[in-house]
């Protein structure tokens, strides 16, 4: 029987279906993925100029401006993609349940990120382009040991335990996911910073902390999943001291219109992601503004994640076929099989023009 090739296995090992008395040995794949390129997202300039439509177009909301406060922009649903919005519990369960594609392409296991990374000079693999990200952004917010850090939605700990071991910091990491807490407490001690970290289950839009607690507030690739991003920046606001700082790094809409074949492929990204919506820059920017920060600026890294954004656009294009023949025999979930879809769909959106990923930073005065 011919070998498949190393980029082909990956998703989970050789896969045994029995067939009666008979082991029929399927060997469709999923063994260790070695290489395949570099993160996820971002256009380049070269992207963010507007498109015509010469089909009909659906509007994602009003533009923000000082009529339009509270707005949230959403996804238009039509009959022709019509889906169900997606909870919390949704969410929790796409990471929890995604976990092992995260240990087997993104380095989850020794880097603790699951961001996209940024490439610059300094990187020269993957893995330094992961921990490269959260140097940009603690060098752009000038992280200092006197700091309380929030992490909102810290994942498994990563960027939490990256800032209290680099700078000697106290970070507190909040995360839908009880299994994510469990993770980072644990990768927390391995490391010597239990004292210097803590992780709860908390909604960052639904925050327990007192007033002015925080120094920093650090979201990294994860306000994308907030049902109201206005909430969480009032949120932010609230729990920060005066003259702190919040720094946001994901992904964001490049306009508020989107022809319907544009929509299914922002949909297709999305929602395969847990995500329900973006924001765009503009909109994104008003909210802080209206909160009360001051000094608001993005800073667009687009192409400082790219190369990642082709990795998994590459090993989407080797496995998806490979990973729907495994949700049909029940070795991979529904939520399993759309991490794989979204892979192949964010290159595409960003490539378009649909996206870009950037910096927001600001400050409460």
């Amino acid at each position: 029987m011919r070998t498949l090739r190393p980029e082909v296995q990956v998703l989970s090992g050789v896969l045994f279906k029995k067939v009666g008395d008979r082991t029929n040995r399927a060997r469709f794949v999923i063994g260790k993925f070695k290489g395949v390129g570099g993160g996820l997202r971002r256009p380049s300039p070269l992207y963010n100029k507007e498109e015509s439509h010469s089909g009909p177009v659906h509007t994602l909301g009003k533009r923000a401006s000082a009529s339009s406060r509270g707005f949230e922009s959403r996804l238009l649903r039509t009959n022709s993609i019509a889906t169900k919005m997606l909870s919390k519990q949704d969410i929790i369960r796409y990471y929890d349940s995604t976990e092992s594609d995260y240990k087997l392409i993104w380095d989850l296991n020794n880097s603790n990120a699951m961001h996209f990374g940024y490439w610059d000079k300094k990187v020269k693999t993957f893995p330094q382009a992961l921990q490269r990200e959260n140097e940009i952004l603690a060098e752009k917010i000038k992280i200092k040991s006197t700091d309380t850090v929030l992490d909102a939605g810290c994942g498994v700990g990563g960027s939490s335990i990256f800032l209290a071991k680099n700078f000697g910091c106290t970070a507190v990491g909040i995360t839908l996911s009880q299994k994510q807490t469990e993770t980072a407490k644990k990768k927390a001690k391995q490391n010597g910073l239990e004292k210097a970290t803590e992780f709860l289950v908390m909604d960052f839009e639904r925050m327990k902390f007192p007033k002015e607690t925080f120094d920093v507030v650090w979201a990294i690739e994860s306000i994308c999943h907030a049902n109201s991003k206005k909430k969480f920046i009032e949120e932010a606001y609230r729990v920060l001291k005066k003259g702190g700082r919040i720094i946001v790094a994901d992904a964001f809409l490049t306009r508020d219109h989107f022809s319907v074949k544009e929509e299914i492929i922002l949909q297709k990204f999305l929602n395969g992601w847990g995500v329900n919506f973006l924001e765009s820059q503009k909109n994104f920017a008003v909210f802080l503004k209206e909160a009360g920060f001051q000094d608001v600026s993005f800073t667009d890294i687009t192409e400082n994640v790219m190369p990642s954004s082709i990795r998994l656009y590459k090993y989407a294009q080797r496995v998806m076929l490979l990973g729907k023949i495994a949700e049909k025999i029940k070795l991979r979930t529904t939520t399993q099989t759309g991490n794989i879809t979204a892979a192949y769909y964010q290159h595409k959106a960003l490539t378009k023009g649909l996206g870009k990923y950037g910096i927001f930073y600001a400050v409460k005065p």
